[in-house]
């Protein structure tokens, strides 16, 4: 054990986890630096540059990010950091969502899934069901008839009856599991869970699955979209509720927290990849650099996403079983600006999904963002961000700008016909394998925090925790027990660091459908989907 007043720890990665980690650990006294391999801060949260568009004879210069990301309600830690650091008046409500989907007569229509739901007076259990008040929807539901819609209610009572840790039997999908915990479901795709439920339902499933997990429904373990649900909607009708950073990741949050990082004595090297560990004697000596260099620590903290973990090979030296290559997955993000606005009413719906089309999600800037609410005040234009995933963002992968542009166009005009022709500018971007996805088998097989190796620590959004956790929020959280986890190896006192929050508990009317739940399957009573 380092017994030194201020001992060295070094943190690879500076996305969220990793300046959540950096932050306590300074904070509690350590000498801190953080290594970033790309040129800024954020990883998947972060900046990536800017782009420029012509229009009325001026040039308007908006920033890139890798996506832009939601802080959702129920985020409470990453909520908490950011307001230590003063910068939860920076994100604003991103309002209403909706769902964009095609009726029988092939015309696009939206139906709002998220204010709907927000404002029922519904039961929170059943608050869901407000997205049906939607004419158009419920056709498109009910066309299948009551038996199909019943059947799939039937497969969502196991979004009650599901938890992380249960010694339950649980049998879905087209296979029986007997097993434990999170396993019970692990091992099985969301598309064999949505395989016979009305083509609509399927189709909407399908959009949430991508927006959320990255990748095609045959791809995602059920036991990470059940998690899902259960942090997004079942739990709190209020928690399908989001905030954005009103500006750019490095403006709105890294910038600040690197700022305090370095008053609080640390140290950021952006533009410095980490391309191994050193390890002698069963702990760590630092990290190793390229060309030769060399950082000493004390004490290490790994926070990059899957694909960099893969890369640095620390694997078996950590006690890392679970393969991190498979984990990864690409993405485009395809950024439209107009020379008009939609000519709808002002609150319209600021972001959504579709269930049909060549696009995945969108998200209106002009409604979210100070740079793009500015354009449009000037200009009366208007700026659209799609996102594209799973086998949409694989096909992007040989397609030129011109081509995914032209896909895309298709969806949004036919969307909105009224932007046909209006286009001012466009900026297409490729992202590499690094959004963290749960591929079947491994949601229940993450690594913890503690390493094979007692002074290094693992963080990420891809790290197991203890309770319900998700991406950002996931990530904060990682970032916070890897700070305590290294904190008395190093001879801090992690008394003055804060402890994780807790999420929220269910409301009263979900707690007791899933303790109803619970025991039917304990009892053998849901040991299935409704057609097994």
């Amino acid at each position: 054990m380092s017994l030194a007043p201020h001992p060295r720890v070094a943190v690879v990665g500076g996305g969220m986890a990793g300046m959540a980690c950096a932050l306590t650990l300074a904070g509690a006294g350590a000498r801190v630096t953080v290594f970033e391999a790309a040129p800024a801060l954020g990883g998947r949260f972060g900046t990536r540059g800017t782009f420029a568009v012509e229009a009325h004879g001026k040039t308007y210069t908006f920033p890139v990010e890798h996506g832009l990301h939601g802080i959702w309600r129920q985020y409470h830690n990453l909520r908490r950091l950011l307001a230590t650091h003063g910068l939860a008046a920076r994100l604003e409500d991103a309002g209403e969502q909706s769902l964009v989907f095609t009726d029988d007569g092939g015309r696009p229509q939206a139906a709002g899934i998220g204010l709907p739901v927000r404002h029922s007076r519904l039961p929170h259990l059943v608050s869901q069901l407000a997205i049906f008040g939607h004419a158009g929807l419920r056709r498109a539901v009910l066309s299948e008839g009551p038996t199909a819609l019943a059947g799939a209610l039937w497969d969502l009572c196991h979004a009650l009856a599901f938890r992380s840790v249960d010694d339950a039997h649980a049998g879905v999908g087209r296979r029986a599991v007997h097993t434990k915990g999170l396993s019970a479901y692990d091992d099985v795709p969301v598309a064999d869970f949505l395989a016979e439920w009305p083509p609509v339902l399927q189709r909407m499933f399908n959009a949430l699955t991508h927006s959320a997990f990255f990748r095609e429904p045959r791809e995602v373990s059920l036991a990470a979209f059940l998690t899902g649900l259960e942090i997004y909607v079942v739990r709190d009708r209020r928690n399908c509720g989001f905030d954005v950073a009103l500006d750019d990741p490095e403006t709105a949050v890294f910038g600040p927290l690197s700022a305090a990082l370095r008053g609080a004595g640390g140290e950021v090297r952006c533009g410095t990849p980490v391309i191994g560990l050193r390890l002698e004697g069963g702990r760590a000596k630092g990290v190793e650099l390229p060309e030769g260099g060399f950082e000493p620590a004390d004490a290490i903290a790994v926070a990059v996403d899957t694909a960099a973990f893969d890369r640095l090979g620390l694997g078996e030296a950590l006690g890392v079983t679970l393969g991190t290559a498979s984990m990864g997955a690409p993405s485009v993000v395809v950024r439209l600006v107009f020379d008009r606005a939609l000519g709808l009413r002002p609150d319209r719906p600021a972001s959504g999904v579709f269930a049909d089309g060549e696009v995945d999600n969108f998200f209106w800037l002009d409604r979210l963002q100070r740079p793009f609410r500015a354009f449009a005040d000037e200009t009366g234009g208007s700026a659209l961000e799609c996102h594209l995933y799973g086998d949409r963002a694989a096909r992007a992968r040989d397609a030129t700008d011109e081509e995914i542009l032209a896909r895309v166009s298709r969806t949004v005009e036919a969307t909105w016909p009224n932007l046909l022709g209006r286009r001012l500018g466009a900026h297409v971007q490729r992202n590499a394998a690094d959004h963290t996805t749960f591929p079947p088998g491994t949601f229940s097989r993450l690594p913890g925090v503690a390493t094979a190796v007692p002074n290094v620590a693992l963080c990420g959004d891809w790290i197991a925790v203890p309770d319900c956790a998700l991406y950002l929020e996931r990530a904060t959280v990682t970032g916070l027990t890897a700070a305590r986890t290294l904190a008395p190896v190093i001879g801090l006192d992690d008394r003055w660091m804060p402890a994780p929050l807790a999420v929220d508990p269910p409301q009263p009317s979900v707690r007791a459908a899933q303790l109803a739940l619970r025991l039917m399957r304990r009892n053998g009573l849901l040991s299935g989907l409704a057609r097994a």
